[in-house]
C-alpha cells in the first residue's frame, strides 16, 4: 500500500499488514456519505459524474470526506440500461438499495 513518509516527505510503498489485507478500505458510513455526495453532484450538474474523492483519517467523520473534482462520466452512462425488475435497471435498484440504508 502507499503511505506518506513524513521523514522522507514523500509517498512510499509498504507491505500491507496481513490483518488489513482482507478488510474493507471504507466503512459503511463512508460509502453511504460518498454515495450521497455523488448523487448531489450528479443532481447539480444534471448528468452522471466521475467523482474523485479523498478521506483524511486524521479528521472525524463526516468532516474527513473530501470531493476533489468532478467531471461528466462518459462510459457507463452511455451504455444501454437493461430493465430487469418492474422496468428498473440494475443501477436504479442498486441506488435504491444504498439510500434505503440511510
Amino acid at each position: 500500500m502507499s503511505v506518506f513518509d513524513p521523514a522522507k516527505k514523500k509517498v512510499i510503498l509498504v507491505n500491507t499488514p496481513p490483518e488489513k489485507q482482507n478488510s474493507p478500505c471504507l466503512s459503511d458510513d463512508e460509502v453511504l456519505e460518498l454515495a450521497k455526495c455523488g448523487k448531489q453532484i450528479e443532481k447539480h450538474y444534471g448528468c452522471p459524474q466521475d467523482v474523485e474523492w479523498a478521506i483524511d483519517l486524521d479528521l472525524p467523520f463526516p468532516e474527513n470526506v473530501f470531493i476533489l473534482q468532478s467531471r461528466p462520466e462518459t462510459v457507463w452512462s452511455q451504455r444501454k440500461k437493461e430493465a430487469i425488475f418492474r422496468n428498473k435497471s440494475i443501477n436504479d435498484l442498486i441506488w435504491e438499495s444504498v439510500f434505503k440504508r440511510c
